[in-house]
């Protein structure tokens, strides 16, 4: 566990279309068992769907690897339709976790987001948490502490097919330090992509009409 701290872990885009198929499978295999260990099942696509994600040009994967093993990795969608990006995965291995591989992989692909806002989707607590302890005030924090900033009142409803009510989430912005605040229309825009192109649900649905029932102009980041 202490070799990584001597040796940074290495940090790359992974290509999988032009990798060798035997090199690519055994990155994919990592990435879905860390993806499986780490996802809530409510939450994730099956395998075939993630693979068809990792081979599309609407994503970009990326990996953080220590002695030729992945530790953590990331999936990001880019909208082909509007300016921003939305981190739809991210996840570390767990005899990796709390020792500072995350963060450097958040901030390689923070950095890869050149004039491109990126998204993140992250559970809120609930009940609201003020002592900041709770499992999500500390993945919030974690963001924040790279350069992440919250959609000021906004309670964003995640697109879950699953039975059941979705958790409460709010959304965060990286990689767009210029930005103080999101115009409504724009965030509608970006939300309703991530509905249909990421989600596969419809932007007149309810629940995506709710998250701006209120009359607003613009959204604070903070």
């Amino acid at each position: 566990m202490d070799g990584w701290k001597m040796t940074p872990p290495a940090i790359r885009e992974y290509d999988f279309k032009t990798s060798p198929p035997s090199a690519a499978e055994g990155i994919f295999q990592a990435i879905w068992d860390i993806y499986v260990d780490s996802i809530p099942a409510s939450e994730r696509k099956d395998r075939d769907a993630l693979a068809r994600m990792a081979h599309s040009d609407r994503y970009r994967v990326h990996v953080a690897e220590q002695g030729g093993e992945v530790t953590a990795f990331g999936i990001v969608y880019r909208s082909e339709n509007h300016n921003f990006a939305l981190l739809e995965y991210f996840a570390t291995t767990p005899a990796f976790r709390n020792q500072g591989v995350g963060g450097r992989l958040l901030d390689h692909i923070l950095a890869s987001q050149v004039d491109m806002p990126m998204l993140l989707e992250v559970e809120a607590p609930y009940p609201p948490d003020h002592s900041g302890g709770s499992l999500e005030s500390r993945r919030i924090g974690f963001y924040r502490r790279h350069g992440a900033r919250m959609v000021e009142d906004f309670d964003y409803v995640l697109p879950l097919k699953a039975a059941g009510m979705p958790p409460p989430m709010v959304i965060l912005v990286g990689a767009a330090e210029q930005l103080t605040s999101i115009p409504a229309a724009i965030l509608r825009d970006w939300l309703g992509d991530i509905y249909e192109n990421v989600y596969g649900m419809d932007r007149s649905s309810v629940e995506f009409q709710s998250m701006f029932s209120e009359p607003k102009t613009a959204f604070d980041l903070r």
